[in-house]
């Protein structure tokens, strides 16, 4: 049996009015998906942007060593032509030209000699194609017409393997006496600076010539093919080609149904592509990587982001529960049409919120004194006056400097039984010219039989909020991502203007310090002790690193995340560091952030509990719902409702 406290507690337990449950499930709902939607968004730009800058390292790494490989064939060459015997073809010549061939023979397919009508008088160490006229291929063609060092595309030659051609024009004085060339092996340079790069499981590198050639490919069949043919069913490839071809430098995304050398299907891969410049000509890199390495770095991101978010959403359920049976106790209370008004006129004057009541014919008839600050009025009955002597609104103050139709201010759409929130309209006032900008929510007014009464309106000064946000939007624009390199055997340290100002410092005054002097400048003690840690294990084992520390900039502690790579001369030996640095404070931030929801999220039965308490009538009860509401604005980054 139930004794009667027992009987009066089952009592309190009201049902809830199912409407506006569900349009707060709903509406409780979407705000928890776009939590994690903007969390999420955020994150994996974050990843993409760090993404682009390893891919843009690895294309001008490669870039360059391929144009300086080719600068030192040409100089190599040049020398080669310049020689007597060379010019004239005799055993001397001849014997210079097979040293050069032994000395580099992995690297170059054989060295020729040409009269000045394209004719081969000597090559080695293929013979056979001695006397052979190849005056009509594309580049031989070409410096028969201009005598000038010319580098071929991938072709085809005589002796029916694939190469690219390095041509030197022969000169006796003035005379012109033909050329010496070389057959560079191409698969040697592709397995020298473009096998090499190898970003996750599906980032590679691939290069196009000046007409859209492809001279390397990781996919079988691509090379020395037509990259239009090649990517014809990509229209967004075909895109990024075309920019290619133009000698232009970028950053895009394109869809493509294969990774290396697997058909996937349409997959999104994310590029960086500049030109190399070779002689006159040029040819484009590209490095590409697919998508699904982005995603997988978020995977753990996004699981604990999800758990949270869920935690999140049952705790708000809880709570919205609870309101709901506390608006419900409320309603059953509201049985006067005097205790209304009553209640009307005290919330009226203890809202901090510009709040006007107007009736079915929408005249005022009620404002509370907020609402005459919010005008610019020096008291309430300064714009009872004013308003008094012009009862349209718009007489007095015109939105953005123009009379505007009366249904741009809502109260007639809000007389009609609809809600308008957040309406923004930049404000004038007539007779002093102050400007501003103001926020306006309309709801309809009704009577017991619901019948609409009237309008009441709710405004605020959002001109600072407006200057704020615009601000914010600019700097989100900019994303703080700087570049360095180190130089092992000067200790100097070079970077961007961007990692300059990450660090807080003007290039106008001092340069970069070197990177022992950055202990203390640049970083606190103990985290410079971790970075030299990983910079000593990379220069001692070649392998790159990637760490999240705190830096200094101006005196104020930041959090940064910086990668490197080791930089490598020709013979291979370790002679500087590459890398990038990005300020992820806000991330830090955030993530400290999610971490106190979790903990909030656990006290919220005590929390709840208390609030029943703290409800004794229904303005009290008001009160905590605005501040409730309030903060969890302020712990998602949303404007306040209420303060």
């Amino acid at each position: 049996m139930l004794d009667g406290n027992e009987d009066d507690d089952c009592r309190e337990i009201l049902p809830v009015n199912n409407k506006y449950f569900i349009a707060l499930t709903i509406l409780f709902t979407g705000a928890c998906i776009l939590l994690f939607n903007i969390f999420y968004k955020q994150a994996k730009d974050a990843r993409i942007m760090s993404l682009n800058a390893e891919q843009m390292i690895h294309a001008k790494q490669a870039a360059l060593g391929i144009e300086d490989l080719f600068a030192t064939w040409t100089r190599n060459v040049e020398s080669l032509s310049k020689m007597d015997g060379v010019i004239n073809i005799d055993s001397t010549g001849k014997h210079y030209m097979e040293l050069f061939y032994e000395a580099n023979r992995e690297q170059i397919r054989s060295i020729t000699r040409m009269d000045e009508k394209g004719v081969i008088v000597y090559n080695y160490p293929i013979s056979d194609s001695v006397g052979k006229d190849i005056s009509d291929q594309k580049h031989v063609h070409e410096l028969l017409l201009d005598h000038k060092p010319i580098v071929s595309d991938v072709f085809k030659t005589v002796e029916g393997f694939d190469a690219i051609a390095l041509l030197v024009p022969v000169f006796n004085g003035s005379e012109f006496k033909g050329s010496i060339g070389i057959l560079i092996n191409f698969e040697n340079i592709a397995k020298r600076y473009l096998d090499v790069i190898n970003l996750g499981e599906t980032g590679y590198g691939w290069v196009i010539s000046q007409d859209g050639r492809q001279l390397y490919s990781p996919e079988p069949g691509f090379t020395g093919k037509s990259v239009f043919e090649n990517m014809k069913n990509s229209p967004s490839a075909i895109v990024m080609a075309n920019d290619m071809v133009k000698g232009n430098e970028g950053i895009t995304t394109f869809t493509f149904d294969r990774i290396r050398d697997r058909n996937v299907g349409q997959t999104k891969k994310y590029a960086v592509y500049m030109p190399i410049h070779i002689g006159k000509t040029f040819w484009s890199i590209a490095v590409t990587s697919a998508e699904q390495d982005v995603l997988s770095n978020l995977i753990s991101f996004r699981n604990k982001l999800a758990f949270i978010i869920g935690v999140i959403f049952f705790g708000g359920m809880v709570f919205i529960y609870s309101l709901m049976q506390e608006i419900t106790q409320r309603k059953q209370a509201e049985n006067s049409e005097r205790e209304s008004r009553t209640k009307l006129a005290a919330a009226l004057a203890s809202m901090t919120d510009a709040v006007f009541v107007s009736d079915i014919n929408g005249q005022f008839i009620n404002f509370n004194d907020a609402f005459a600050t919010f005008h610019k009025f020096r008291n309430k009955d300064e714009c009872a006056k004013t308003f008094a002597e012009y009862p349209d609104i718009l007489d007095v103050f015109m939105p953005d400097g123009r009379r505007a139709p009366l249904d741009m201010w809502a109260v007639p759409r809000a007389l009609r039984g609809e809600t308008v929130t957040d309406a923004e309209y930049i404000l004038r006032r007539k007779d002093t010219g102050e400007r501003w900008i103001g926020s306006y929510s309309f709801a309809p007014i009704r009577d017991k039989n619901a019948t609409i009464v009237g309008s009441v309106v709710v405004s605020r000064d959002i001109t600072k909020r407006k200057q704020t946000e615009d601000q914010l939007k600019e700097a989100q624009r900019i994303a703080e991502l700087g570049s360095w390199y180190w130089d092992a055997k000067t200790d100097v340290t070079t970077g961007t203007e961007e990692l300059l100002r990450i660090y807080g410092i003007d290039s106008s005054v001092e340069p970069m310090p070197s990177f022992r002097d950055q202990k203390g400048r640049c970083y606190p003690p103990d985290e410079w002790e971790r970075l030299n840690n990983a910079v000593q294990e990379t220069v001692r084992t070649g392998v790159g690193y990637k760490l999240d520390v705190q830096a200094i900039r101006n005196g104020i502690p930041i959090w940064i995340t910086t990668c490197s790579e080791v930089v490598r001369d020709s013979d291979g030996q370790i002679i500087g560091l590459h890398g990038t640095v990005q300020n992820i404070t806000e991330r830090k931030s955030t993530e400290e952030k999610l971490s106190q929801m979790v903990k909030t999220v656990d006290s919220a039965n005590v929390e709840l509990r208390a609030m029943n308490v703290m409800m004794i009538n229904r303005e009290l009860r008001m009160v905590e719902l605005k501040k409730e509401i309030d903060a969890l604005c302020k712990q998602f980054g949303q404007p306040s409702r209420y303060g």
